[in-house]
């Protein structure tokens, strides 16, 4: 049997690289998990890729007002990418709507609402989104009772 050695390397500035696949993600997931789709429904539908990217646009500006250092570029390009190639992708908080569990809204929209607060800035897009979701959290319940 042959062992196969796992390959890595150091990301000299991890903080940033963990900041700028965030701002990704809190840009496409709550967006896609509102409007039950995928990358690929955001790219049919102009305004839903519009509506990613500016959501993008507020995080990185709050991401980067803490202090973090970020390509706003690659957070664009890679928007661009999985709306192209990622057709009929379900992210993770599409499917836990779906399945009726919680999603980790507060820790991505969420948190950057609670931190632009911190930082005496407004973040609405995310602030709306964060709201929207948590509703639709709510929905299963309410219909039930």
């Amino acid at each position: 049997m042959a062992i196969k050695l796992l390959e890595s390397r150091v990301t000299p500035d991890v903080h940033d690289f963990i900041w700028q696949k965030a701002c990704f993600n809190i840009a496409m997931n709550a967006l896609c998990g509102l409007v039950g789709g995928s990358p690929g429904m955001l790219n049919y539908y102009p305004d839903g890729k519009a509506l990613a990217h500016e959501i993008a646009d507020e995080t990185l500006g709050i991401a980067k007002a803490s202090g973090a250092k970020l390509d706003a570029e690659k957070v664009h390009v890679l928007i661009e990418y999985a709306c192209s190639n990622h057709i009929r992708h379900k992210p993770s908080m599409l499917q836990d709507l779906e399945n009726e569990r919680g999603t980790e809204i507060a820790v991505l929209n969420g948190y950057i609402v609670d931190l632009a607060g911190k930082l005496g800035m407004d973040a609405p897009l995310n602030l709306m989104i964060s709201r929207l979701i948590r509703l639709k959290e709510m929905a299963p319940t309410f219909w039930a009772s």
